[in-house]
């Protein structure tokens, strides 16, 4: 785990619980899978989250089936890039 990561990692934890975040762009992050599982956390408990653009984030097959999970309990969001 780089140093990267575990910011990313922070960050994704802290919109778990912050209702007042309600767009967030985290392209080029470098999140990975284990990104991908904290964001899919995120996503079923922020309602707030409105709009996601999540580009280039390395999330491979194992994350986007987080992110697929996450998806199913939230029906706000809008995702305006998810290119893999």
């Amino acid at each position: 785990v780089t140093s990267n990561s575990v910011v990313n990692v922070t960050i994704l934890k802290t919109l778990y619980n912050s209702l007042g975040i309600r767009e967030l762009a985290i392209g080029s992050c470098q999140l990975g899978p284990e990104g991908a599982q904290h964001l899919s956390r995120a996503l079923q408990h922020n309602t707030a989250l409105v709009e996601l653009d999540m580009w280039n984030n390395d999330f491979g097959d194992e994350g986007v089936q987080y992110i697929s999970d996450g998806l199913q309990y939230n029906s706000v969001i809008f995702i305006t890039n998810l290119s893999i």
